[in-house]
């Protein structure tokens, strides 16, 4: 499929947050998190790419969900008990001395620990985590002892190897992802009622977003940093809230590494058998 968004995307700059914060203080809570550490095994072979191109990756393990804002918690509370081992996970071109507790962290966060709202949008501890730059993605995964996947092995786990259009098939359908059939920047909290969601939802609400390997949520929620960069731009892949849906093929290489924004979130892969386990706190 010869997809005009195979160089760039145009996506509107949302505008932060004007609200009070909401304090975050304290240990990250117990939540039942389990699910959502779910990982997906990719069989190595050959898969269609891109426009047709056949292409190949090895065997790998992606995030059967996008990575939530419980998750990150967990690092941002390992960050904030090892002041001495901020930058372990850094990656070698990251400018020096950058936070990986992203901008209005405590808003976000405390928002989702009290089921609050953000843009009048419910938001909660398994909403995507957004708003966050690459280079915290990439060290999250690190610190997770995963990786960032490429282009191409993000793009196998979200078409299968016949390389459909959308991860449930070919035929375009608004009512399986979040897209913006439903997004209203200006009312926030109207109801949506052909995705039936309007900002983020959980990473687990659209279910029917699934990829032939039962990958969930790469067609819409928010787009998702990837490994590749294409110039002084990493790549970023999915669909999201604010756009139209789009192909699986698409790709934003217009954004830089530090443009944190609520509509593009990550997920990661392992490429050895078993995942290894964070650092304790």
């Amino acid at each position: 499929m010869n997809s005009p968004f195979r160089n760039s995307v145009a996506v509107r700059f949302l505008p932060m947050l004007a609200m009070l914060a909401v304090s975050a203080a304290g240990q990250a809570p117990e939540t039942p998190e389990g699910k959502f550490d779910e990982q997906v095994r990719i069989p190595a072979g050959e898969f269609i790419f891109g426009d047709g191109t056949t292409a190949k990756t090895g065997e790998f393990s992606i995030d059967k969900y996008e990575v939530t804002i419980g998750q990150y918690a967990k690092f941002v509370e390992w960050l904030e008990q090892n002041k001495d081992q901020q930058h372990v996970f850094d990656h070698p071109r990251q400018p020096a001395k950058l936070s990986h507790v992203p901008d209005f962290w405590p808003i976000y966060y405390g928002q989702a620990r009290r089921g609050g709202a953000a843009h009048s949008s419910p938001i909660s501890l398994h909403s995507p985590m957004m708003a966050l730059t690459w280079w915290d993605a990439y060290a999250y995964a690190k610190w997770t002892g995963r990786d960032l996947p490429t282009e191409l092995e993000w793009e196998k786990a979200a078409r299968g190897e016949k390389g459909s259009v959308f991860p449930w098939g070919d035929e375009a359908d608004l009512r399986r992802a979040n897209t913006n059939a439903d997004y209203d920047e200006r009312h926030p909290g109207a109801l949506a009622s052909i995705d039936g969601s309007n900002y983020w939802g959980d990473v687990d609400k659209h279910g029917d977003d699934k990829s032939p390997y039962g990958v969930i949520g790469m067609a819409g929620n928010v787009s998702e940093w990837v490994g590749d960069w294409v110039d002084r731009h990493p790549v970023i892949k999915g669909g999201n809230f604010t756009i139209a849906l789009q192909p699986s093929s698409a790709r934003i290489v217009n954004r830089l590494p530090e443009d944190a924004q609520e509509f593009i979130g990550f997920r990661t892969i392992s490429r050895t058998p078993v995942a290894k386990s964070p650092p304790s706190p």
